[in-house]
């Protein structure tokens, strides 16, 4: 018998398969429920008087997957910076990275709004 997404007792997590999902929305749930997206960006170099990335800032520019994360690479201000992204799934680790490959050169603002498939 087929669940319907209003079924109080379907758990939390099937909901969000059913629901489309951005990939702001994606979460960690380990002691407690947070954001994934954006990622936390470190400077690949760093000078003094530069300008450290907020979350949203920049242009993704690399993509790579690491184990049972992805490794993000972008720039902002002419440096590079790189970033780590784990969630929860789902969306699987290889949907997420196919939708972010897709789209290197666009900034991480705009891939903010992005739904997954």
């Amino acid at each position: 018998m087929a669940r319907r997404a209003a079924d109080p007792y379907l758990p939390w997590l099937t909901v969000r398969v059913l629901i489309p999902m951005k990939i702001r929305e994606l979460t960690i749930v380990e002691r407690g429920t947070w954001l994934a997206w954006p990622p936390r960006w470190a400077a690949v170099s760093f000078a003094a008087g530069d300008t450290v990335p907020l979350g949203l800032d920049g242009v993704l520019t690399a993509i790579r997957q690491t184990g049972a994360f992805l490794v993000l690479t972008m720039e902002f201000e002419g440096r590079r910076h790189v970033g780590l992204l784990r969630w929860t799934p789902p969306p699987s680790l290889e949907q997420v990275a196919q939708v972010l490959r897709e789209r290197v050169g666009q900034a991480i603002a705009k891939l903010s709004e992005v739904e997954m498939p």
